[in-house]
């Protein structure tokens, strides 16, 4: 992945639309003071998803639209454009099809920001993923500014922390386990919400339980006293219907009459007391029901108790829950520890490389000037047979040699030394290099490890949010329940009602017979 090209137009210097291509090598911006070097990096960090104002040389992120000048009038919107090519393959799999991608980022002077992938709208956390863990991004080490070699040295562990694991290419998988880590969060509060509608709603089942038993109740005795009322109302009617006529036929009718009313006033006495008898069974029924409802409620405490060690089971799967995000977090920081580890290793392998490297050099240097000085050793022997027959004019050149042999045998030997620690330290760097691949092999199978148990925690969210929707589902099924119940409570009352003020006005009786029950009402009153 490679820019090829930056477009910018109305950002920071650039007030005019402008194309900057990349050729294949280019590694650095170079120029005058004042060119525009430190405004291209910006541009390309800006699209990349830079949200600090500070790091783009400003105080406010509306300081990067350009400001106008003598030539030029103030501009409402920035926008760079960077684009990449896929030459080596290493574009993510959605865009694995494309030779070419391009990332846009537009700003206006209204706040207001849009991200575009292809001119596509996307989101500022999409194109991060597309950057994670390949170096590059608006905080990558790839991109090296003015003044950051100098902070990159004297930054915080954490900051080399986030470079190395930049580096290493785990990053993308703590952002994973960061939002893992949310979703369980959430669903752990999803869950305490809804245990709380749970009671909620089981105290409410408990209170229409006992409102639906009143209502079949009242509906039984409203039955009751309708049937009643029908077959007081029919004999009623039958008797009155033949003392009419016996009171036609003669005024004998008229004592037979009396006697009819007495036996009616009798059989009515007897009726009023069978509805008594009646009533005193309902209260009995009424006693057993109360005695059933006793029953109902040891068994919903029953349910209760099978509640409460139901919470219990999952207050204990929310501890292991817990204890698993403890070991998920002891096995990241692990991860962390060897990354950093195996950073330092390799550090010390460069310097080692480096310091193998010219120690090699020396040698080789300290093998050319022994050469020359063995060379130099057989002239001196030359030049002292010659000089043996001239003894006088010779001695002080002997001495001198004899110095120089004494210092070449010195030489000599600390470069024996020197090869023999370099030999010892290229295998001790040889043993190192062993550990270090054995770690990285311990490293990678941590990896597949956190792997599987991410895999694992994103099973258990999808489990946790279908229990959710169910528990959902069960909730509104109450709910219409409870409707159902409150509509038909409020049928049956409207007909209890209705019924009372029918009993009391004798309605549905002719004229005669109501004028008499209203009169029967009065003495009794």
């Amino acid at each position: 992945m490679k820019i090829r090209k930056v477009g910018m137009l109305g950002f920071k210097s650039f007030a005019e639309r402008l194309e900057m291509p990349f050729p294949m090598g280019i590694s650095a911006i170079v120029g005058p003071n004042g060119c525009g070097k430190s405004n291209i990096v910006d541009a390309i960090r800006w699209a990349m998803g830079e949200q600090s104002a500070k790091s783009l040389r400003g105080r406010q992120m509306e300081d990067v639209i350009f400001s106008g000048s003598d030539e030029h009038k103030p501009l409402g919107m920035a926008e760079v454009s960077v684009i990449f090519e896929n030459g080596d393959g290493s574009f993510p799999p959605q865009f694995e099809g494309h030779s070419e991608m391009s990332i846009t980022r537009r700003l206006y002077r209204s706040g207001e920001s849009e991200y575009l992938i292809n001119n596509v709208p996307c989101r500022l956390k999409d194109i991060q993923e597309i950057f994670m863990d390949t170096g590059l991004g608006n905080r990558a080490y790839s991109i090296i500014g003015q003044g950051m070699i100098g902070s990159i040295v004297e930054q915080k562990p954490e900051e080399t922390r986030a470079m190395l694991e930049e580096a290493a290419g785990i990053t993308k998988y703590k952002k994973k386990v960061e939002e893992a880590q949310r979703k369980i969060e959430l669903t752990k509060g999803n869950l305490l919400r809804v245990e709380d509608i749970l009671g909620e709603v089981q105290k409410q089942m408990r209170s229409f339980r006992r409102q639906a038993a009143k209502a079949r109740r009242y509906k039984a005795i409203g039955r009751e006293i309708q049937r009643l009322e029908l077959t007081l109302s029919a004999n009623t009617y039958h008797e009155l219907k033949r003392e009419s006529g016996e009171r036609v036929k003669s005024t004998e009718g008229l004592v037979q009459e009396e006697v009819a009313q007495s036996t009616a006033f009798s059989r009515i006495q007897a009726a009023i007391e069978t509805m008594n008898l009646e009533l005193e069974e309902k209260d009995k029924g009424i006693s057993k029901l109360r005695e059933t409802h006793l029953h109902a409620k040891e068994r919903v405490g029953k349910k209760e108790s099978a509640l409460e060690s139901m919470a219990a089971e999952k207050r204990m799967q929310v501890e292991m829950e817990g204890r698993l995000g403890k070991e998920k977090e002891d096995l990241n920081r692990r991860l962390s520890e060897l990354a950093k580890e195996k950073g330092l290793l390799l550090e010390k392998i460069e310097k080692a490389k480096e310091t193998a490297s010219a120690l090699e050099g020396e040698i080789s240097l300290l093998e050319k000037r022994l050469k020359s000085r063995q060379e130099l050793l057989k002239e001196v022997k030359e030049v002292y047979e010659e000089a043996r027959v001239r003894v006088n004019s010779g001695v002080s050149k002997e001495m001198s040699l004899t110095q120089e042999s004494g210092y070449l045998n010195k030489r000599i030997l600390e470069i024996t030394d020197s090869r023999s620690r370099l030999e010892k330290e290229k295998d001790e760097v040889v043993a190192k290099k062993e550990v270090i691949i054995q770690a990285f092999e311990r490293k990678v199978q941590v990896r597949e490890a956190l792997d599987q148990k991410l895999r694992e925690i994103e099973e258990e969210i999808s489990m946790q949010q279908q229990a959710c929707e169910e528990l959902d589902q069960i909730m509104k099924n109450l709910e219409r329940d409870l409707k159902s119940v409150e509509a038909d409570l409020n049928v049956d009352q409207s007909r209890l009602a209705t019924l009372r003020t029918m009993t009391e006005n004798f309605e549905g009786y002719k004229i005669g017979v109501r004028t008499i029950m209203k009169a029967n009402d009065l003495e009794a009153r």
